[in-house]
């Protein structure tokens, strides 16, 4: 539990990024990149050249403010 916590913590102040598959609008695979805290929009696109190293189209990029704190979202395909 103790570690949960940490990691938690760890993760608002200094950043994360997430992912998962979701499907697009035309029924393809794509991925959706979630920047939080500290990340920055160098740290979504960093990931999404992990995810796709042959490289990718965005789909869709957002960012919202939830109190301080600002919730970036990257949905890409690869190539």
């Amino acid at each position: 539990m103790r570690w949960m916590i940490l990691l938690i913590i760890l993760c608002l102040s200094v950043g994360c990024v997430s992912t998962k598959q979701v499907k697009s609008e035309t029924g393809d695979m794509a991925h959706s990149i979630e920047c939080r805290g500290a990340s920055s929009w160098a740290d979504c696109y960093a990931k999404a050249g992990q995810i796709c190293p042959h490289g990718y189209n965005i789909i869709a990029k957002e960012a919202e403010r939830k109190g301080r704190r600002e919730i970036k979202t990257l949905i890409i395909e690869c190539k």
